[in-house]
């Protein structure tokens, strides 16, 4: 059975005022990906400008 945001959330709240505690209900970004190299192979870097 599918269940709604706005369902999700109130049963949510709901806990969490039983509870006394506080529930992050909004959605959030996601947050950045993996950072990695990119490997030259020992070349010069190419400078790339904008037309003029």
């Amino acid at each position: 059975m599918n269940v709604h945001p706005e369902q999700e959330g109130d049963q949510k709240k709901k806990e969490a005022k039983e509870k006394g505690t506080w529930v992050q209900l909004t959605r959030q970004p996601a947050p950045p990906g993996e950072a990695y190299f990119v490997r030259s192979n020992r070349k010069e870097p190419e400078l790339v400008q904008p037309l003029p």
